[in-house]
């Protein structure tokens, strides 16, 4: 009996200290668990801190950058407003376009075509196919298209027979009031491949009138082109006049290659009524205005240009004199020497018909022996 109460007591004694130490080993399991929860808490809190420290930077960074960006776009909404108030000045104000070419090119036809009066194509500037020009003043008609105001400048043609060069230029001088707010385009009017008074005439514009930046406000008017609607057609007549000489491909090049192809025949209305809309469709497109500072100086630019015009003529003229000079004193001097040369043929001739006289004389006498 007291032996089986020891060993219970034994068992119970064991199962205490077994419990004991299973509740102590829980308890410090309990506390590793709870100090790993705090630490993974604290390391959690460490990383939601330097998260929240990255994203308050990024914040300030960005802060400064929109600030940036605000200033950018403050400057970009006042460059807008000021280009919006140029534009609506620019369609406010009337659109000058200058009509440039040689006599009998069509270049007032064109103006015509472009005002299209009474909606008839009825003269305003008066036509001319001839070598003389019909258009002795300055010519100017405004009209509207589209909501857009034309102010169309007919000059005097280059190579009227009737007038000087120098003529000419006084008359285009007169422009220069015509176009002080600006020049939208000048229309450079010719009717085949460039001649050589074309292309003095395209240098006047660039050296005399204007200034070298004239081209980009320069549009090649091509007329008398049946094939006007053709694409294929008309880039074949660009290559053709690009080809034509290297001053041709010049002109087109400094003009942007802008080139318009139209025919305004007189008897045919509907040629006329499409290339009015591809002239004007053409002009609404063109942007940027001319604005020469030189105009002021125009008429004394014109003097100088007719100035050195003069003393090179001038200088021609004493050149040919003195060529004339030379070629009369070399004719002269040839006429000399072909009477000498004809006086010595002749006295070379009379020696050896002498010769042959002596000789008969000298056969007759031994013979008459």
């Amino acid at each position: 009996m007291n032996r089986k109460l020891n060993g219970e007591e034994e068992i119970f004694s064991v199962t205490k200290i077994y419990s004991d130490e299973k509740e102590s080993f829980e308890g410090a399991f309990s506390s590793i668990e709870k100090t790993n929860q705090k630490k993974e808490k604290i390391i959690k809190g460490l990383e939601d801190l330097a998260k929240q420290r990255k994203e308050l930077v990024e914040l300030r960074e960005n802060k400064q950058k929109l600030e940036d960006l605000s200033k950018e776009e403050k400057v970009k909404v006042i460059q807008l407003e000021l280009q919006v108030a140029r534009l609506l000045k620019e369609s406010k104000k009337i659109r000058n376009i200058l009509l440039i070419g040689r006599t009998g090119n069509g270049k007032s036809t064109l103006g015509n075509v472009l005002i299209n009066k009474n909606e008839n194509f009825e003269e305003v500037f008066k036509e001319s196919n001839y070598a003389a020009s019909q258009t002795k003043e300055l010519g100017i008609e405004e009209f509207e298209y589209d909501g857009i105001k034309y102010r169309i400048i007919d000059t005097i043609g280059f190579g009227d027979t009737e007038l000087t060069e120098k003529e000419v230029l006084d008359k285009i001088s007169e422009v220069a009031y015509s176009i002080s707010d600006g020049l939208d385009q000048v229309l450079f009017v010719t009717k085949s491949r460039f001649t050589e008074e074309e292309k003095n005439v395209f240098n006047l514009l660039k050296n005399v009138l204007f200034d070298e930046t004239i081209g980009k406000y320069t549009t090649i008017v091509r007329t008398n082109f049946p094939d006007f609607d053709k694409p294929e057609e008309r880039q074949n007549d660009i290559k053709s006049m690009s080809k034509d000489n290297k001053t041709s491909d010049v002109i087109i090049n400094s003009c942007n290659n802008k080139i318009i192809h139209v025919d305004n025949h007189p008897k045919i209305k509907e040629n006329r009524d499409k290339s009015r809309k591809i002239l004007l469709s053409h002009l609404a497109k063109c942007k940027g205005v001319y604005y020469p500072n030189n105009l002021k100086d125009l008429v004394s630019r014109i003097k100088s240009y007719e100035e050195i015009e003069r003393k090179n003529r001038e200088e021609i003229k004493k050149l040919e004199e003195s060529r004339n000079k030379l070629e009369k004193e070399n004719n002269e001097e040839r006429e000399k020497l072909t009477r000498r040369i004809e006086e010595l043929e002749k006295e070379k001739k009379d020696a050896e018909e002498n010769r042959r006289q002596e000789t008969r004389e000298h056969v007759e006498n031994r013979c008459s022996k």
